[in-house]
C-alpha cells in the first residue's frame, strides 16, 4: 500500500503473466481488506479490467465465494455483473460453475433479468442449466 500512495497509477499496471493486476492477485489470495484499499483508490472503470482469461476480478472473486469482495466491487462499478468472461459467461454462472451457491444467490441478486432474456444471447440459458446441473434451482 505504500507503494501505491507513492505510485497511484500502479494500482492498474499488470503484474503477472497472466495480465493480471494487483486487484486480481489480492482476490485470488483472498486477502479482502487489500481488496477493499484497491477498490478505493481505483476509477470506476478499473474494475473492468480483464485477465489474459477474459476474467475481471469479480469474476475471480465469484470463485472464491467472498462475497464481501465482489460487493465492494459492485458498490463501486454497478456494470461487473454483466461483464462477461471470454466465453460468454456471466459472473452468476461461473459462481455455479465453481460450487459458489452463496455468492451465485448474491450475484443473481446484482444481475439485472433483462441479461438473462433469449434476447441477449443464450447467457439465460446457460445460467439456467448450470442451476439445474448445481442442484441450486431451488435456492436462487
Amino acid at each position: 500500500m505504500e507503494f501505491l500512495e507513492a505510485h497511484p497509477e500502479g494500482v492498474n499496471a499488470i503484474i503477472s503473466e497472466f495480465w493480471e493486476t494487483a486487484l486480481h492477485l489480492a482476490v485470488t489470495f483472498e486477502h479482502l481488506h487489500i481488496v477493499k484499499e484497491l477498490v478505493n483508490k481505483m476509477q470506476e472503470g478499473d474494475l473492468e479490467r480483464k485477465n489474459e482469461f477474459g476474467e475481471t476480478a469479480l469474476v475471480t472473486a465469484a470463485c472464491t465465494g467472498i462475497i464481501e469482495m465482489a460487493k465492494c466491487m459492485i458498490e463501486k462499478n454497478r456494470n461487473l455483473p454483466m461483464i462477461l468472461i471470454n466465453f460468454d459467461t456471466l459472473p452468476v454462472t461461473q459462481a455455479l460453475l465453481s460450487n459458489q451457491k452463496e455468492m451465485a444467490r448474491y450475484l443473481y441478486l446484482v444481475t439485472p433479468l433483462e441479461e438473462l432474456v433469449p434476447e441477449k444471447g443464450y447467457h439465460g440459458a446457460n445460467f439456467l442449466r448450470q442451476c439445474f446441473l448445481s442442484d441450486a434451482i431451488g435456492e436462487l
